[in-house]
């Protein structure tokens, strides 16, 4: 082998680990900007819409593979493909956190003025020497039991509300309008239509 054979093949090499090293931290240069703009939202979209952050999550943990198993290429092409998965997450979250935010706004302005008209019929009947023929005593006095746990769990979904907690805010809130909403026709009462 000729010296000039020689310089020739480690000129090569030195060029293909050059080429090898710059695809490697283009990939991870791609990788990692994706990976943090996943980890800027993914605690909102955990909360709002987990089966999305589920599935960006997995695809992030391919791509990580990928890169570890040294196809950059593949890594590059891949890695692109997160953006619209991560950018119609983070949509997801905005639509969500809207329709939650509607949701409690309604429950906030119905629940709170039916409960005192709840009570109101609850001491009515207590008071009624002949109650109506759909009310019975156990009826009343079970409607008077419930009001009572009826307050306490609207007390705990405006707590949950406070605390940021749409999602639990929201579940509890519609658990406590059909407890309600049971209570009233049990009482004989009409439902608003906010409870409709």
């Amino acid at each position: 082998m000729t010296r000039w054979m020689l310089a020739a093949i480690v000129s090569a090499a030195v060029m293909s680990t050059a080429c090898g090293d710059s695809g490697k931290a283009d990939a991870t240069a791609a990788l990692g900007a994706v990976q943090g703009s996943f980890d800027a939202v993914k605690a909102e979209a955990a909360t709002y819409v987990p089966e999305q952050e589920d599935a960006v999550a997995d695809a992030l943990a391919r791509v990580t593979y990928t890169l570890e198993t040294g196809d950059y290429d593949r890594v590059r092409h891949d890695a692109a493909g997160l953006w619209p998965m991560i950018a119609a997450m983070e949509q997801a979250v905005i639509v969500r956190k809207t329709e939650l935010t509607g949701s409690w706004a309604a429950l906030s302005t119905s629940v709170p003025g039916a409960l005192p008209t709840i009570q109101a019929r609850v001491e009515t009947l207590s008071k009624a020497k002949v109650l109506p023929a759909a009310v019975s005593k156990d009826t009343l006095a079970g409607a008077s039991a419930e009001l009572g746990a009826i307050n306490d769990a609207w007390t705990d979904a405006a707590d949950a509300f406070k605390r940021g907690n749409l999602v639990d805010a929201v579940r509890k809130g519609q658990r406590v309008q059909a407890q309600a909403s049971q209570v009233m026709t049990s009482l004989g009462m009409s439902l608003p239509e906010s409870f409709k």
